[in-house]
């Protein structure tokens, strides 16, 4: 009866370390170190990528359908930040349909947060750069041109 009194005990201590073991893995995966305001880094990213993915969308509703009467009215914007540097990619809009210092405001905080996010994640990249491209009327539309490098 000693023995299998013994046996139980032992079980009951591994069970125990297996589950304490397992408690402990889940507060490790769970938690994140908090940064110097208190907030775990991924509440953080999360809010940083939801303000992204916000300003990306008001971008391109003011953008909307670039229609335009003349040439000049069509301009190109540069939006965010690339790892290695460089736009993260170029919208074209048009001035008689689209307010451009809302427009540039909306795109030098996106920016602004996209270095963040590089800085907070370690962001690598391939170092592409994104050639800029050129811009057409047609149709009454302003429209990208891809540069073609020969």
């Amino acid at each position: 009866m000693g023995m299998s009194r013994l046996s139980v005990i032992a079980m009951l201590v591994a069970a125990s370390l297996t589950l304490v073991g397992c408690a402990d893995d889940t507060v490790q995966l769970d938690s994140a170190m908090p940064d110097a305001a208190g907030e775990p880094a991924s509440v953080q990213e999360q809010s940083l990528s939801e303000r992204l993915t916000t300003l990306d969308r008001a971008i391109r509703e003011e953008v909307g359908i670039a229609r335009a009467e003349r040439f000049d009215q069509c301009q190109l914007l540069a939006v965010g930040k690339r790892a290695c540097g460089g736009p993260e990619f170029y919208m074209v809009y048009s001035t008689a349909s689209s307010d451009g210092a809302k427009l540039q405001a909306l795109a030098n905080e996106y920016t602004e947060l996209r270095v963040q996010q590089i800085a907070q994640t370690g962001e690598m990249s391939t170092c592409e750069m994104l050639p800029k491209p050129g811009v057409m009327l047609e149709g009454g539309i302003c429209k990208v041109v891809q540069s073609v490098d020969r």
